[in-house]
């Protein structure tokens, strides 16, 4: 017997199953804008766009969780994100200079390009940089590009340093 159909019919949809299909839904939408803005050469608009929401993320999280703006505290944000949307994330390596995510799953591995990572990942360089200034953010290694796992480096600029 088949209970998630049975609950379905019954007028009650799951919550692990909701929020499967609000994911999916989220990552088609997008990948559908992102279609639609390569094909009308808006990508730097559309890229630009990703970045402001993301800032925006940061900077609520920065005032909400008091974040000092180490590289673990951008972390912390990112991951927390991940977590929303069912991405399975950990910092791998943390020190006062560097954080490294890795990423062992992702609802959309199978549904984006590693082009239009590249543009979702502008949320999270946003996030970092409204989290500190002096953060600079990197994707590694990507799930779209087959590696076997996705690896965000989030670390203090050179000139923080200095």
């Amino acid at each position: 017997m088949n209970f998630q159909k049975l609950a379905i019919e019954r007028g009650v949809i799951p919550p692990n199953m909701r929020l499967k299909k609000v994911i999916q839904a989220y990552g088609e939408l997008f990948m559908e804008t992102y279609e639609w803005a390569e094909r009308q050469e808006l990508l730097d608009g559309f890229a630009d766009l990703i970045y402001k929401r993301g800032k925006k993320n940061g900077e609520r999280f920065k005032e909400k969780f008091n974040l000092s703006g180490s590289p673990k505290d951008a972390a912390f944000a990112l991951i927390a994100g991940h977590k929303l949307f069912g991405i399975k994330s950990r910092i791998a390596e943390n020190s006062k200079a560097k954080a490294v995510i890795r990423v062992s799953d992702c609802p959309w591995k199978e549904l984006f390009t590693p082009q239009a990572c590249d543009v979702l990942g502008n949320i999270e360089k946003g996030a970092c940089d409204a989290i500190s200034q002096d953060l600079s953010y990197a994707i590694t290694k990507k799930l779209t590009d087959k590696d076997d796992i996705c690896e965000f480096v989030v670390e203090k600029s050179k000139e923080a340093g200095k």
